[in-house]
């Protein structure tokens, strides 16, 4: 995955009652098999720090003396990524943590016995995944020690730089502030619930700042983090500033609301479940600051969900039993407009400016297991639906957007047998060379772009049981194996400080 500047978060969208409750549906109901589920496998988990940054956020980096310019392409720096320690790193286990350059050279370990979380997924804070500083130039850690399990940090472009910032053994979550400044985390207590910290990158001044089961998301120095409300039937979000000012209640709910911010952090997105209990949920907005709550649905059965670049409008998916469409709607609950008119839509993935939406369609019932779907794309705003493919044999995981939006991977054919991930070939697609297959006789369980764009790489294997990392070419060309242990879990490309 390539770390792009902004990182948009989505509303996870509820399940119905009469499907499973599991964790991979974080775009959209229907699907069998999304992105995070078979990234689970195969990805390496890095939340970029400062996942909204406020439009009047000063960024001060102070983990390096150099500032990222955000108007210039980003440059390559190296891969990172980790292999299996116990067998366990798809489930969710230890890794090993290593960088090595796309070319095959500088290969050196970063760490050893670092915890992962096997569901891959994004948003969700209560992954011990590895976490990016906001220029890429470090990697904050959760690994075992001889004293539990604590907090390190690592230079991601230097060798034998780990620093260990925590040495009580309890920690159950950190993350890097987008100021540059700052690292949040939480400490487990004795009786099993968790405290809510932030100390300096350093590893200096940590300070308490409130009760907290889990961090939901972070915009600029905002903090969104729940407490479990003592029936266990349901949770209290609240908002913390993170020099411990600013505490508010924000919301209650029985489940998870899955809110989000805004871009500018000053507006929170959430669903919830319908009075009814039939499954279905609205969406809600309300206010950072505690005021100015607002339903923008009525009675819908709310699919993926995402703020406009601007944080002007709210795109979702909304469905009946055998039907979804697109929609927008504005902030205030005005302007209600339906984009797509298909009856059978499903919210694949969004590009990271969301500007695209990529979707599936089929002409059957979408409901159906063996429903046969293609890809299409659609601009944002409804204009410009553009059918991609043409097969109907579009696997169910979510194509991935280049970080300029002009290209996306994906996958054509069915899983292997008594497996959900895709057994044919990888393929990009762009609107100037159409279609074009990558990979051939290859299981690729993961795949990312450059930071700069020019380039893919991807976990695969040709025998179906040594992963390893591949660099390829956007024509196709010069697919390169630059891995040889076969036992690649993750894989995440940084940038390089210019």
């Amino acid at each position: 995955m390539s770390p792009p500047t902004t990182k948009y978060e989505t509303v996870a969208a509820p399940r119905r009652v009469h499907q499973s409750n599991d964790k991979s549906a974080i775009m959209c109901h229907r699907r069998r098999l999304t992105s995070r589920c078979w990234i689970a496998i195969s990805a390496l988990v890095l939340v970029i720090s400062g996942c909204s940054t406020s439009a009047d956020e000063q960024a001060s980096p102070a983990l390096s003396a150099q500032s990222h310019n955000q108007d210039s392409p980003p440059t390559n720096g190296p891969i990172l990524f980790g292999r299996d320690v116990y067998g366990t790193a798809g489930i969710g286990g230890e890794q090993d943590l290593y960088a090595i350059n796309a070319d095959g050279t500088g290969l050196r370990q970063l760490a050893d016995h670092v915890y992962f979380r096997g569901d891959g997924e994004f948003p969700n804070r209560t992954s011990p995944n590895p976490t990016l500083s906001k220029d890429g130039t470090h990697i904050l850690l959760l690994r075992s020690d001889d004293n539990g399990g604590n907090l390190y940090i690592a230079r991601t472009d230097e060798e034998a730089d780990l620093r260990r910032l925590t040495d009580t053994g309890d920690i159950g979550f950190g993350e890097f502030i987008s100021d540059g400044n700052h690292i949040i985390f939480t400490r487990i207590t004795p009786d099993l619930n968790a405290d809510l910290y932030v100390m300096n990158t350093d590893g200096t001044g940590a300070r308490r700042l409130a009760e907290s089961d889990d961090v939901r998301s972070v915009s600029g120095t905002r903090i969104l983090f729940w407490r479990n409300l003592p029936t266990d039937e349901g949770r209290t979000y609240y908002v913390i500033n993170v020099d411990g000012t600013g505490l508010r209640e924000l919301i209650d709910a029985d489940s998870d609301a899955s809110p989000v911010f805004s871009p500018d952090g000053s507006k929170i997105l959430y669903w919830r479940k319908h009075a009814s209990d039939d499954g279905g949920a609205d969406l809600w907005i309300i206010n950072a600051d505690a005021t100015g709550l607002r339903q923008l649905t009525h009675g819908a059965n709310i699919g993926a969900a995402q703020f406009s670049p601007d944080g002007t409008k709210v795109r979702f998916g909304r469905y009946t039993e055998a039907e979804e469409d697109l929609y927008e709607v504005n902030t205030d609950g005005t302007g209600l407009r339906q984009l797509t008119y298909t009856g059978n839509s499903e919210i694949l993935e969004f590009s990271s400016d969301l500007k695209q939406i990529a979707f599936s369609r089929s002409g059957e019932d979408p409901t159906a297991d063996d429903a046969k779907r293609d890809l299409y794309m659609i601009d944002a705003d409804g204009t410009n639906m553009r059918q991609i493919t043409s097969t109907g044999d579009i696997a169910a995981s979510a194509p991935i957007f280049s970080p300029d939006g002009s290209r996306i991977i994906f996958w054509r054919g069915s899983p292997l047998p008594g497996s959900e991930v895709p057994a044919s070939g990888m393929y990009l697609y762009s609107a100037d060379t159409g279609v074009r297959q990558l990979t051939h006789d290859m299981l690729a369980i993961g795949a990312g772009f450059s930071p700069d764009g020019k380039l893919i790489h991807l976990v695969g294997a040709t025998d179906r049981l040594h992963y390893n990392i591949h660099v390829i070419n956007l024509d196709g060309s010069g697919m390169r194996q630059i891995t040889d242990n076969g036992d690649v879990a993750s894989v995440a490309w940084t940038t390089k400080q210019r």
